[in-house]
């Protein structure tokens, strides 16, 4: 009898045994249709999942639009540039406004591309080529940087990304353990190797969802990682850009 979790229980031992993984697809849409064939086995896991895979594209161009919120230019806005200038050089402790100017420049609170002041935890980043408040790092899949403004937003964004691609592999893993199932018939016997010849089997004669699974997979711990770093930043203060040059700062 096949697994519960295919959604067809009336198939007999026989018909397993001659079914291939060429002809399975056809026979899952035909008894249980193509959508509903893992909905009736986690219907939640497939309800967020689809939820996420829409949900995660619109936090990440929210990232893009909001922006990092860069440091005001003397072209962008002259007025929040003199303000930042005046609030920069107060803090130098010099007697005149040429001391608190040369102090800025030699302390580097000075941007010479940008011609603007750098308040604290502010970084020059050369992508956008400007300086970003708060400078978290410069994201390539947002095309912007991730800074005081957006840093919310991306954290929700790859937290989205992540509880998809957990739901993904999630329901691969059940599209595996059904290839598994099937074919065991066609392999035949009990025990540790025909087990071994249908995995084999089932990776070799599905090359194209096996790449795509052992992608999704490595993909989901490259975004967990992410995640870490970016909690253990948040618990202690600190941006990644702070992190990885603490040696410097």
């Amino acid at each position: 009898v096949a697994p519960s979790f295919i959604g067809v229980s009336t198939f007999a031992p026989s018909s397993a045994s001659t079914l291939t993984t060429s002809a399975w697809p056809s026979c899952a849409a035909t008894k249980t249709g193509v959508v509903p064939l893992f909905f009736g086995v986690a219907p939640m896991t497939c309800l967020i999942t689809t939820f996420e895979f829409v949900f995660t594209p619109w936090l990440f161009y929210k990232t893009y639009v909001i922006g990092p919120g860069f440091v005001p230019t003397g072209v962008s806005d002259f007025a929040s540039w003199a303000a930042t200038m005046e609030r920069v050089s107060a803090t130098q402790g010099g007697s005149s406004v040429a001391e608190n100017a040369s102090k800025m420049m030699i302390n580097n609170r000075y941007c010479k591309t940008c011609h603007c002041a750098r308040p604290l935890r502010s970084k020059h980043c050369p992508f956008c080529n400007r300086c970003v408040e708060k400078m978290d790092h410069h994201c390539p899949i947002t095309m912007t940087c991730i800074g005081a403004r957006n840093q919310r937003w991306f954290f929700m964004a790859v937290l989205s990304m992540f509880i998809g691609q957990c739901g993904f592999l999630h329901v691969s893993h059940l599209f595996y353990r059904m290839l598994v199932d099937i074919e065991a018939p066609r392999v035949g016997g009990t025990g540790f190797m025909p087990t071994v010849v249908t995995h084999f089997y089932v990776v070799f004669n599905r090359p194209f969802g096996m790449i795509l699974y052992a992608i999704a997979f490595l993909f989901t711990i490259y975004c967990a990682g992410i995640l870490v770093r970016m909690f253990i930043g948040v618990c202690v203060n600190l941006t990644v850009n702070e992190m990885e040059n603490a040696a410097r700062y």
